[in-house]
């Protein structure tokens, strides 16, 4: 992924056989975030830490297992 790239989802993965990943993909949802939503990918922080993303006028750290649910276009 590259940083500072505006992206669009093109949806929420919703992986059901596990557990963790349900209750991540039900996180994000609540969050507010939606199939076509615009996004801007500001970075990843160093060493394998959260991706920063803004979405609005909202910055939001997402660890990779929350990342990985958001297919962007």
């Amino acid at each position: 992924m590259t940083a500072n790239k505006h992206e669009k989802i093109y949806r929420l993965k919703s992986i059901r056989f596990d557990a963790n990943a349900s209750d991540t993909f039900q996180r994000l949802h609540d969050f507010g975030f939606y199939e076509g939503m615009p996004i801007k990918v500001i970075r990843q922080i160093a060493l394998g830490g959260p991706w920063v993303i803004q979405a609005d006028t909202l910055y939001m750290a997402l660890r990779d297992d929350e990342f990985s649910l958001l297919e962007m276009e």
